[in-house]
C-alpha cells in the first residue's frame, strides 16, 4: 500500500468552515498543487518541497490512523487539509477515511481546491470544503485559464451533497465582484452547495467586505473569520 506524506496531524478546534469550533484532529498532508502567489499562503510548511521534503513523514494508512487514535482517544471531527488532500494516493487515503469511520471517528471533511476530480468515495464518506481560488490569488494560469482545471472544478460542485461546501477566500473588490458572478453559476450547478466566504489575512478589512455582502443580500452566503488565527499566533504550527 502506498504511503501518504504527512505534515503534520494534531487536536485543535476547527478555525473555519461550517463546523468551526468544534474538537478537530487536523491531519494535514504535504504537497499542493497551487502557490497562490497573490496572497501568502498560511501554511507554507506544507506546501514547500525545500521545507516539506525534509520535514514531512510518510506514513501507512495504519500509522496515520494509529496517530489519531493517540492524540484524540476520546474522539474528535477528522479534517483533511494541507497542501492539498486529494493529491495523495486515493487507495490509501480512503483506507484511513474508512478506518478512523469504522474505530468512530464519525465526522471527518477534507479542505481542498478543487482543482483535481474528487473520487466517488468522497462524496459518500465525508463532507467537502471546496475554497474556490478567485483573481486574487494569482493561480490565472494554473485555473482560470485553465478549461480542463475549470472543467474539474465545476464538475465536482456538481456532484456536491448537502453539507458540502464552496468557500470563497476574498482579498480586494475585484474578487468581490468575482465570487458574486460564480456563486450565480455554481448556484445554477448545484441546489446543495453552501457557500461562505472571508477575507484574505490582512488583505482587507473583514467589516467592510461584510458590508458588500448586506448591501447585495447574499443571504446565502456565510461569513468564516479563520478563528485559530485570532485566538493564536497565525505563524505557529498545530493550530
Amino acid at each position: 500500500m502506498t504511503k501518504l506524506r504527512v505534515s503534520e496531524i494534531y487536536l485543535s478546534i476547527q478555525g473555519e468552515g461550517p463546523r468551526v469550533g468544534a474538537p478537530t484532529v487536523f491531519v494535514r498532508f504535504a504537497g499542493c498543487n497551487l502557490r497562490c502567489p497573490g496572497w501568502p499562503c498560511d501554511t507554507p510548511h506544507a506546501i514547500d518541497p525545500q521545507i516539506y521534503r525534509t520535514d514531512a513523514k510518510l506514513l501507512t494508512p495504519e500509522e496515520i490512523i494509529a496517530e489519531v487514535e493517540k492524540v484524540a482517544p476520546g474522539g474528535a471531527d477528522i479534517c483533511y487539509t494541507g497542501g492539498e488532500p486529494f493529491l495523495q494516493n486515493h487507495d490509501s487515503f480512503f483506507q484511513v477515511v474508512e478506518g478512523l469511520a469504522k474505530t468512530g471517528y464519525i465526522t471527518q471533511e477534507a479542505f481542498t481546491n478543487g482543482t483535481l476530480e474528487y473520487p466517488e468515495w468522497a462524496y459518500e464518506w465525508m463532507f467537502l470544503v471546496l475554497d474556490w481560488k478567485l483573481t486574487g490569488a494569482g493561480e490565472e494560469v494554473n485555473i482560470l485559464g485553465t478549461e480542463g482545471t475549470q472543467s474539474t472544478r465545476l464538475k465536482n460542485v456538481e456532484r456536491m451533497n448537502e453539507g458540502d461546501v464552496v468557500k470563497f477566500t476574498i482579498k480586494n473588490e475585484a474578487d468581490y465582484e468575482e465570487a458574486k458572478r460564480w456563486y450565480e453559476l455554481l448556484g445554477e450547478l448545484s441546489d446543495k452547495a453552501n457557500f461562505i466566504y472571508g477575507v484574505v489575512w490582512g488583505a482587507l478589512e473583514p467589516s467592510q467586505l461584510i458590508e458588500w455582502v448586506l448591501r447585495d443580500e447574499l443571504v446565502e452566503w456565510t461569513y468564516s473569520h479563520q478563528l485559530h488565527n485570532v485566538i493564536w499566533d497565525r505563524s505557529k504550527r498545530g493550530i
